[in-house]
């Protein structure tokens, strides 16, 4: 299941959480796919969006709710740790119960994948 629309995650989590521990919202796929579909690192990028899901499926669900996510693409480094640091602070207050950090921006993938930023995640 993937996508942004509230009800239908909601109906695919529902269908899932009897049958596992929690349910994850991968923000992490940086592959041209998802951005066509709106999804993975992407969604990110569409803030408002993704704290609209989060707040829908959270009340709803009885297992607790993920969010793994990247690093936002800014190029510079200290504005990307504060946007990043900012976004992840509202999915908090939103409700998640778990976030992970993948200390890369979905622009280093395949060859340009490069070292994760250690500093961003501490």
């Amino acid at each position: 299941c993937g996508g942004t629309d509230p009800e239908t995650m909601l109906k695919c989590a529902v269908e899932l959480q009897d049958y596992c521990d929690g349910i994850d919202i991968n923000c992490g796929c940086p592959q041209g796919i998802a951005k066509r579909g709106k999804y993975g690192a992407f969604l990110l990028e569409q803030e408002e969006t993704l704290l609209t899901l989060v707040k829908y499926l959270v009340p709803r669900l009885k297992v607790p709710l993920s969010v793994k996510v990247r690093l936002l693409p800014k190029e510079d480094a200290e504005k990307r740790l504060e946007a990043s640091l900012s976004l992840y602070t509202r999915l908090v207050d939103a409700g998640i119960h778990l976030l992970t950090i993948h200390g890369r921006t979905r622009h280093q993938k395949s060859q340009l994948t490069g070292a994760a930023d250690w500093n961003a995640i501490a």
